[in-house]
């Protein structure tokens, strides 16, 4: 805990001082150099760090809450003096490189005693924590430190993961740049990748981290190639080359044989076993070959993650292939007398269906083929022997383990590998081949103890799936740890908002631009807090800080004004459950009355006031708001949400507050009281703009009412 109270920002005797660390990389050493600067001069008592008295001016950074859910990311500016030039280094990047790397602002008083360095970050208070964009001069006498709070960590691509040569193309290849797809959450009608069109493969998710082999090693066994990034000790690899271009083997590895990830000994190599956890592997030596101009590639494909279920296959709308889950139901007991079968939901089932079970259980025989008698309620139903025979005499069971019920006129016309993210099939489809499915079977631990775990389970959620795609994706260096995530705002945010969603991606997009987007489906916005820490605030909702009373006495003389108002809206609609292969002139076995199903990109909810569209004389047609919502209840809820707050008129006010509103949090709720504006009996708002002064003590602050 530091030093820093609420009383002794108040007291007009202290001493505001500013400690900041900053840090560059070396190029002359290849070593990250930090330095340590203030506006008032401080050493510890030890001598370990000296914090020399070079900043000018004020340090100010700027935080917001968009009104209209865009991004906005906190933004400052340091100054340093540089009268003599002794600092022009810092501008030569063939000296230091500034891109990316850490700064740290402390506050406190000069006088406060520290012994060593971890003691300043104790007795000091953080009040910035983010990155440095850039380094320049604006002025001859002063160089300028450009910070970004640590939301431009994620202005990286989600993945790079290529995919490479693989296949059999009877005119060669043409995709191998293309991204892999990327499935968060449940998703509808996305289509595959096509990758061997010899074996009618197709990719629906990036499961396994891909990567170009260059050569094998003897002795050593290293095996040499592009990026080892995303790599997992232990985990499965396949590699594929061409048997003409290597009839045999490469380098001792055999095209198809899986093998296990032993050691990864660099960025460029690593060594495999024939055995999970066994001895390295004996290769030989091996380099790429050429045929004519063309490069004869081998792939390797480590395998990370699985996939959750993979719904649905169509082919030109017509499904070829639906998992059993889909067609079919799990049966929890049978019971003699009445001899009727309890099971997960009859949703799925129908009087007169066919089914088979996979198990036996109560006098029914496993691949026997049965006919559904009778629905007896949601979880109970009847079978007979034949289609219309009588209920067949069963005893009474339980089920020991997982028996599956399913349609035995399913469509089974591929072969699907959830562990790959692939899947082949049966026969040449007849038009465009699409899918529906869940994707990664991955998520990060937000339960109420949770410490942000890695856990192989799947999720829809929207904080969950923001949270595993910071921590797991994107460029490595960049990516956060569980240091970096606002535990306690995460898990809250987590049982408040359960909304389901899904993605596919399948382009270079950023992780900062799909964690917006996500975020955007639950009214969100991602922001690093002042410590560095990822939090998911949403306008309209106050955080669980305490309510804080502004009053006449804590804004600085006439700076109260009126900044903005916003627009009256009277009807919202709202986008959900994406089509993301739109398809027309389907096959003519589609149904007539689900052909908008695959013809138009979105289903949508709206929700009109009329009232409030009489009132204002409003156009009662809202342009949609795209989400990544996959419920139509969960879509209502949003429209309604948005729509009840922005149909009232909100004011926002601006004004410079003393220091007592120094620890103002984004988001937190306010009372404000003033002798202006109708404020005279006060009025309840949310904090949506901070701009803290820490060299003068005072804070420019932004309140919607």
């Amino acid at each position: 805990m530091s030093n820093v109270t609420q009383a002794w920002l108040a007291d007009p005797t202290h001493i505001l001082g500013l400690l900041v660390e900053i840090t560059a990389k070396n190029v002359s050493t290849a070593t990250e150099t930090t330095f340590y600067l203030s506006n008032i001069g401080y050493t510890t008592t030890s001598a370990d760090v000296t914090y020399l008295p070079i900043i000018s001016g004020n340090i100010q950074t700027t935080e917001s809450l968009t009104l209209d859910g865009s991004l906005s990311m906190s933004f400052g500016d340091i100054r340093i003096a540089n009268y003599n030039g002794d600092l022009d280094d810092w501008l030569d990047r063939t000296k230091y490189i500034w891109d990316s790397r850490a700064v740290q602002v402390y506050l406190g008083d000069p006088t406060w005693v520290a012994a060593t360095l971890a003691d300043v970050h104790t007795v000091f208070e953080k009040v910035f924590d983010g990155i440095i964009e850039d380094v320049d001069s604006s002025e001859r006498e002063f160089i300028n430190v450009k910070v970004r709070d640590k939301l431009n960590r994620l202005n990286y691509p989600i993945s790079d993961n290529k995919l490479g040569i693989y296949g059999t193309w009877a005119n060669g290849q043409t995709n191998q740049d293309t991204i892999r797809p990327l499935v968060f959450g449940e998703v509808f009608n996305s289509s595959p990748v096509l990758v061997d069109p010899a074996q009618l493969e197709y990719m629906f998710n990036d499961t396994n981290v891909g990567t170009q082999i260059t050569s094998t090693t003897t002795g050593t066994n290293l095996i040499t190639c592009t990026s080892t990034q995303g790599f997992v000790l232990n985990a499965p690899v396949v590699f594929t080359f061409s048997t003409t271009a290597y009839p045999s083997t490469f380098g001792n590895l055999v095209s198809g044989t899986t093998y296990y990830v032993k050691t990864i000994n660099s960025g460029t190599t690593f060594t495999v076993s024939a055995t999970s956890g066994g001895t390295p592997f004996a290769l030989t030596s091996a380099n790429l070959t050429t045929t004519g101009s063309l490069i004869n590639g081998v792939q390797a494909e480590v395998n990370v993650y699985s996939t959750e279920l993979a719904i649905e296959i169509r082919d030109n709308g017509v499904p070829i292939y639906t998992d059993v889950t889909v067609y079919g139901t799990t049966v929890t007991s049978t019971a003699a007398t009445t001899n009727q079968i309890t099971c997960a939901s009859t949703q799925n089932l129908s009087v007169g269906m066919s089914i088979i079970f996979d198990t036996s259980i109560g006098n029914i025989v496993a691949g026997t083929t049965y006919y559904v008698k009778t629905i007896v309620s949601t979880t109970v139903f009847t079978i007979s022997q034949l289609a219309d025979g009588n209920n067949i005499v069963l005893t009474t069971a339980t089920a020991s383990g997982t028996i599956r019920v399913r349609n035995i006129n399913r469509p089974d016309r591929a072969i699907v590998n959830l562990t790959t993210g692939k899947f082949t099939l049966k026969s040449p489809p007849e038009g465009t081949v699409t899918m529906s499915l869940q994707g990664l079977k991955n998520s990060v631990d937000l339960s109420g103890t949770g410490t942000a775990g890695l856990l192989s389970t799947y999720t829809n959620n929207i904080a969950n799936i923001i949270t595993l795609i910071v921590t797991q994706y994107g460029q490595v260096s960049n990516r956060l740890t569980s240091s970096d995530l606002d535990l306690v705002n995460l898990r809250a945010f987590v049982a408040a908002n359960t909304a389901a969603v899904g993605i596919v991606l399948k382009d270079r997009v950023n992780v900062l631009e799909v964690c917006q987007k996500l975020a955007s489906s639950a009214n969100a916005q991602l922001f690093f807090n002042r410590l560095g820490l990822l939090q998911l605030l949403q306008l309209g909702t106050p955080t669980s800080d305490a309510v804080m009373s502004i009053t006449d006495g804590d804004i600085l003389h006439h700076s109260l004004h009126i900044s903005n108002k916003t627009k009256i809206v009277a009807a919202t609609k709202v986008g959900y459950a994406l089509n993301y292969t739109p398809q027309t002139a389907l096959a003519g076995s589609i149904p007539s009355d689900a052909n908008y199903m695959f013809n138009d990109e979105w289903y949508s909810k709206t929700v009109t006031d009329t009232a409030v569209e009489s009132t204002y004389k409003l156009d009662s047609t809202p342009v949609q708001k795209d989400t990544n919502l996959i419920r139509g209840s969960d879509a209502s809820a949003l429209a309604t949400t948005l729509n009840n707050y922005f149909k009232v008129p909100h004011t926002v006010y601006a004004f410079t507050g003393t220091a007592k509103l120094l620890y103002l949090k984004l988001g937190q709720q306010v009372t404000l009281t003033h002798n202006r504006f109708g404020l005279r009996d006060g009025k309840t708002g949310q904090v949506i703009t901070l701009s803290p002064n820490w060299a003068d003590g005072t804070i420019n602050v932004e309140v919607i009412i």
